[in-house]
This record gives structure tokens, sequence and C-alpha cells, in this order.
């Protein structure tokens, strides 16, 4: 089965079980709209309710698809040559205290990471949206920005500043002010003690394959250089771009 069928499949599942509408989201249609090489072997759909999890299960039945239900709540359906990966539905609280009862529709999308991760592509017609007006010019300025307040939106998961400055690395992005302001003042919300060492290692490994220069510029910016645990990549860096005393002297440890 090819993606297009499996789509098709589940497009024609929302129809007859009155199912809300999915959506593809994340990584294809951002990249669709940057007019990157597209290579991805997985699809991210989302109905922006928890119909979602109804639609993964009748989806994987009707189209004998192994699949797994992740701690967090969301379905991944295997295939032969791709992933079909339906949204958990997450809904921060803090988003829903914010938004007062307001844009109810759009507490799902307002939830996300990051502003570039919230447009949506019809699954039948692929045309793109942007339901909160944001991800398009900040697409086209380079600009990595949450779509909340960034104390609520990191505050939901501090891992989130290690995927953005891998977003901002790999695009050739910078963060927004306020991002990089609020990082900055509260830098202890993302040390060690509140992210686990393996996670912030394996993104900056990533983000420094990606472009150096710019992983060491934002980490600076925001402060964090100094709480990077010292191995791999961003030790390798260090020795070779003789930072590693000016790193050792503001480490806290």
């Amino acid at each position: 089965m090819k993606i297009r069928q499996a789509l098709d499949v589940i497009s024609k599942i929302s129809i007859d079980y009155y199912i809300d509408k999915p959506y593809i989201v994340g990584g294809l249609p951002r990249d669709i709209f940057l007019k990157k090489e597209i290579k991805t072997t997985d699809v991210d759909l989302t109905t922006n309710s928890s119909d979602i999890l109804r639609l993964g299960l009748i989806a994987a039945e009707s189209m004998h698809a192994a699949f797994n239900i992740s701690d967090d709540g969301h379905i991944t359906l295997f295939f032969e040559n791709f992933d079909i990966d339906f949204s958990s539905n997450f809904i921060s609280s803090s988003v829903e205290e914010f938004l007062s009862g307001k844009l109810q529709d759009l507490y799902e999308i307002y939830s996300r990471d990051f502003t570039i991760n919230t447009l949506h592509m019809d699954i039948n017609s692929l045309e793109i949206s942007d339901p909160i007006g944001m991800a398009k010019d900040d697409l086209e300025n380079k600009i990595i920005r949450t779509p909340m307040p960034p104390e609520i939106t990191l505050g939901d998961d501090p891992k989130r500043v290690y995927r953005g400055i891998d977003f901002a690395t790999r695009y050739g992005f910078s963060f927004a002010d306020e991002l990089t302001k609020y990082i900055k003042d509260n830098t202890d919300k993302f040390t060690q003690g509140q992210v686990k060492e393996a996670f912030i290692t394996q993104r900056i490994n990533k983000s420094i394959q990606n472009d150096p220069d710019r992983a060491i510029s934002i980490l600076m910016d925001t402060g964090l250089f100094y709480h990077i645990p010292l191995s791999s990549e961003f030790k390798t860096l260090l020795i070779n771009r003789k930072l590693l005393s000016k790193y050792l002297e503001g480490n806290p440890s």
C-alpha cells in the first residue's frame, strides 16, 4: 500500500464513522511549504479532537496494519515503507486557562511546540492552511517562535528548547527575541535537573552536525552554553574552537 492509498482509506473512514476531518500536520506540510525535498516516511495526522484515537484504531483494523499505542495516547500504524502517526490530541491546561474559553477548536494547535509545526494540510486536496495565522510568516521570516507565550509552551515541556535548537540549525532559522529572553532569564528550567542529560546531548549533537556556528550562537544567546553536558560533539567543538576554558569558567558545576 502507498501513502496516498492509506490516506484515502482514512478519509473515507472519517466520513463513514462521522469522525472529525483529519489533517496532515507536523513536518510534511512544513517542508512542502518550504519547498524542501520530501523524503519522509512518516505522516502525522490530527483531527484536533479526541476522535483521533478512534480513527486510528478503525484504520488499523480496516487496513490490517500493525499498530502501537504509546504512553502519551497517540497511535502509530506501521506499513512496509511508511508509518502514519495519529496525534495524542494533547491539550495544555495552561493553554486552556490562557485562552479562557475562546478558540476552543484550536486548543490542540496552540498546545504545539512551535508555530512552524502548526500548519495543516487537507488530507484530500493537500491544500495547506495556517489555522493560527502565524506559521507561514514565521517560516518565511525564518523564525522559531512558540504559539503561546514561552512560559506556557516551554512550561508544558522544557525539552522543547532543544527541539527548537535542532529546528533552527536544520533550517537556518533564528529564535524569536521573546523566546531567547525567556530562556536566558530562566536557564535553570532547562538544565540537566529538568531535562535528561541523554536527551540534551542527543539534540545538541544533532544541532552541531546541522550547523555548528548557529548552534553555538543560540547556546550563547540563551545562556544554555554553560549547561550543556561536556561530552561527544559538544566537547569536540569546544576543544576545536578553543572555547573549553570559557565553558569551564562559567559552568555552575
